[in-house]
């Protein structure tokens, strides 16, 4: 269904009936709860923080002992998810980071598995890109002070792929 036909029936469904609706889809849909609860209450720290527990859990069954092969099908799902939901940019480019930073961790413990070198480079360059995006210098050319701590940490990330796999940077 498109949206233009959503939003005709929606406007022609009595209130009533309308919220019956959004409760089935509260009770049918774990992914429209989450919205529909961030929506009420939206509240930026703690998703990233149950964002940043879902990467760990991707990639660690306890915080000692890294999975054999995390899904990153999973790992993609829980960065849309938090992307589309929240629009501040601070805790979205940390959340990039915080990807890169676990994985390349995972890989530490993992002995630089090479199928997932690919995976780590990718995620990398997408928080270094969403960080020159979010994070423009001002315009007298000094660094966005938002930005300089997540760049640094980013950077740290490089530098520990570059340890795991010297012949990309």
């Amino acid at each position: 269904m498109s949206r233009a036909r959503l939003k005709k029936i929606l406007a022609e469904m009595p209130a009533e009936q309308m919220a019956e609706m959004v409760l089935e889809l509260y009770d049918a849909r774990k992914d429209a709860r989450e919205y529909l609860e961030f929506w009420q209450e939206p509240d930026a720290q703690k998703a990233l923080e149950k964002a940043r527990k879902g990467v760990e859990k991707v990639f660690f069954t306890s915080p000692d002992r890294p999975r054999r092969r995390p899904s990153l099908t999973d790992l993609n799902k829980i960065v849309k998810d938090f992307t589309t939901m929240v629009f501040d940019r601070v805790p979205v480019a940390d959340l990039l980071i915080h990807v890169a930073e676990t994985q390349a961790d995972w890989l530490d413990t993992r002995w630089r598995r090479l199928s997932y070198r690919t995976s780590l480079h990718k995620h990398i360059d997408t928080a270094a890109l969403y960080l020159e995006q979010a994070f423009p210098d001002n315009p007298d050319g000094t660094p966005d002070p938002e930005g300089e701590g997540l760049a640094l940490r980013l950077s740290r990330a490089r530098d520990h792929a570059a340890a795991l796999y010297p012949y990309r940077w």
